[in-house]
């Protein structure tokens, strides 16, 4: 098989877009996730706050791309402080171009990432986890997804929630102000993805692809949590999702679920869900919500959250603040 690994050349781009259609364009009829597109690639890799991501593909004899692996560049919020952080996305290839070469792709891919002493995870698809640990990836754990219905059997744990002292305020984009509150999670979580106000705008903000609904939550004119939500489709049910959330207590993390259910309940969907790992008062007060961990044959794929160049606290689940924002299809 005459197959030869390129790093990606201006133009790559057509081939790469139409081999994603040819391999996952039936996942938009029940999913709401992203198409990959030309407006796609404008906003996900040239726009990218973290800079050009690594990308690498497989060209065979005909001088067709038969397989793609991406890795975007962000950075690592921690106490030791910041570090790029790679996520690994659209891993995929032509049925007959799976395995070795796709072994050889993503090998060049990881090969830089540990030349320069970089960290990288990802959420691995059943067709590309192999793939993971092949090349010495670590499983930090299963992400928990909890949800719940909307219906009004469930609004009595809504009863008893509202808390005067805070406000919300819808906004558009986020200014610079947010970098104060951001910071600040590395002490609530050792590990988390940079949020600063550039990333934010980029992920949620500028994008024109899918509109967020975005909060803040102010108590005496200071920025004390916020949240980013929207609404979708999944398996065809109509699902709230919480892509972010937070808030410096309780009391303020109460305040933005109230916002999210009310505006949800508006929009007549069936179900909310998020990703919340159980290791501090957000997971707590999701389930007084009447959120539960989902069974995994609810769910539309696997949550396996791994890691690449971790040391041994990085691969604690409980170290961790992981959510939807976090995964790249949403």
């Amino acid at each position: 098989m005459n197959v030869k690994i390129r790093k990606y050349k201006k133009g790559y781009e057509k081939e790469i877009i139409k081999l994603w259609h040819d391999i996952s364009v039936n996942l938009l009829e029940n999913n709401d996730i992203y198409e990959i597109n030309k407006e796609w690639w404008k906003w996900r890799v040239l726009e990218n706050p973290g800079g050009f991501p690594e990308i690498y593909v497989a060209i065979n004899e005909n001088k067709e791309i038969v397989a793609h692996h991406m890795a975007e560049k962000f950075s690592l919020n921690s106490k030791e402080g910041k570090r790029r952080i790679y996520q690994g996305i659209l891993s995929m290839a032509r049925d007959k171009y799976k395995g070795l070469i796709m072994l050889k792709l993503v090998n060049d891919v990881i090969k830089e990432t540990k030349a320069e002493g970089s960290l990288a995870y990802g959420f691995p698809n059943k067709d590309s986890e192999y793939l993971f640990w092949k090349f010495g990836w670590k499983k930090i754990g299963e992400i928990p997804v909890l949800g719940r219905p909307l219906n009004p059997l469930f609004r009595i744990f809504d009863l008893g929630n509202n808390y005067k002292s805070y406000e919300v305020k819808k906004i558009e984009k986020f200014d610079k102000k947010i970098d104060v509150f951001t910071e600040s999670i590395k002490n609530m979580f050792r590990y988390s993805m940079s949020r600063d106000y550039k990333f934010l705008n980029w992920r949620y903000a500028t994008n024109n692809i899918k509109y967020y609904e975005k909060r803040l939550l102010v108590r005496d004119k200071k920025i004390s949590g916020y949240c980013i939500f929207r609404c979708c489709k999944f398996n065809n049910i109509k699902n709230g999702i919480i892509l972010d959330i937070f808030s410096e207590d309780s009391e303020g993390f109460n305040t933005l679920l109230n916002e999210i259910i009310r505006y949800f309940l508006n929009k007549k969907m069936k179900f909310v869900s998020c990703y919340m790992i159980n290791n501090s008062f957000f997971y707590k007060t999701l389930l007084k919500r009447g959120f539960i961990p989902l069974p995994k044959f609810l769910l539309p794929k696997k949550n396996a959250f791994v890691l690449l160049n971790g040391t041994e606290e990085m691969y604690n689940l409980k170290n961790w603040y992981v959510s939807y924002g976090d995964w790249d299809c949403v």
